[in-house]
């Protein structure tokens, strides 16, 4: 009987089962408190910050960064790096243009050099045990100078219309693309939570001896993830050139730092195997709308930077403090 009502008083109760429910969400939507009081500040200061038009530009702004960012999570979640992603962009960018009046084959073609690209870095990465800052670094300086050479350091223009009606139409007066990067953020954030895959990155980011003596192949797993980052940088590369009408070697310049600052917005830790897809998405519309509010706000460039990047501190602190113990 002593046993029976030890037992039974030292199980949690319903009252605290809710209240450890509510604790726990409450330290896990720190980034989404700080993203709605930003955008509450923004509003009160200037309302036409929430403005239909704002809200659209700042979607369509996120589109490509937000792909790149998703590709940069999958890689950072194993406590990997990708510093050529926007380059490895501009590069497919550039393939799709110059290949354009094959047809929509040069889209494939445009996705497997980018995703060659992934493949590489993610060999170098994982067979070759080099440093994936030094690996994706040196394929930042090299895809640069790629760009310039594919065509002379010259744009292309003249798009055929199949490639500039990727992005050309419209749903509810929200551009394409924007549809774009939410279905590709939707796949990237199933793959990671429902499949086989998704477990094994998480476990690799979390430990990786550990997921190795467990039995997941982690040389296969690190090859994939760039591989993923790579087949994104190719899709973003893509849209950008069918949005713009033109593939310029000199896109995206600095884009590179924008999704990696969105991803560690959203929590993603650069040790790897704690983030995910939506984190990563509130991550990338705080910069977004951050951007858009300096913009109407009419504050001077040469201080943008500074603003930006305070709140991009304070975004980080934010989280940790209402996640500090997960």
């Amino acid at each position: 009987m002593t046993t029976t009502g030890s037992a039974v008083s030292t199980a949690p109760s319903r009252g605290d089962a809710w209240r450890l429910t509510f604790s726990r969400t409450i330290r896990q939507s720190g980034l989404l408190v700080f993203f709605t009081l930003l955008v509450v500040v923004f509003a009160v200061l200037r309302p036409e910050f929430l403005s239909e038009a704002n809200i659209k530009n700042i979607l369509q702004s996120a589109a490509i960064v937000g792909i790149l960012a998703c590709g940069q999570t999958v890689v950072m979640l194993t406590g990997g790096f990708d510093l050529s992603i926007a380059r490895n962009a501009v590069v497919a960018g550039l393939v799709v243009a110059l290949a354009a009046p094959s047809g929509p084959l040069a889209m494939l073609l445009a996705l497997a050099v980018a995703t060659g690209i992934g493949l590489v870095n993610g060999t170098l990465v994982a067979k070759g045990r080099v440093n994936p800052f030094i690996v994706t670094l040196g394929s930042f300086t090299i895809l640069g100078s790629v760009a310039l050479l594919v065509n002379n350091g010259q744009s292309v223009s003249n798009l055929p219309s199949w490639l500039t009606g990727l992005t050309s139409w419209n749903v509810g007066g929200f551009s394409s693309v924007v549809f774009w990067f939410l279905g590709a953020a939707l796949v990237v954030h199933l793959v990671l939570s429902f499949t086989r895959f998704g477990r094994h990155v998480y476990a690799v980011g979390g430990n990786l001896e550990a997921a190795r003596l467990s039995g997941i192949r982690t040389d296969r797993v690190l090859v994939v993830v760039y591989v993923v980052a790579g087949l994104l940088a190719g899709l973003a590369g893509i849209l950008l050139t069918s949005r713009l009408g033109t593939a310029s070697p000199s896109a995206l310049p600095g884009v590179e730092l924008d999704a990696i600052a969105a991803v560690i917005i959203g929590g993603t830790r650069m040790s790897g195997g704690f983030g995910s897809i939506p984190r990563t998405l509130i991550g990338v519309f705080i910069l977004t709308s951050l951007t858009s509010a300096l913009v109407i706000l009419q504050v001077a460039t040469y201080w943008q930077g500074v603003l930006k990047g305070a709140i991009i501190v304070i975004a980080v602190a934010v989280d940790v403090a209402f996640n500090r113990r997960r």
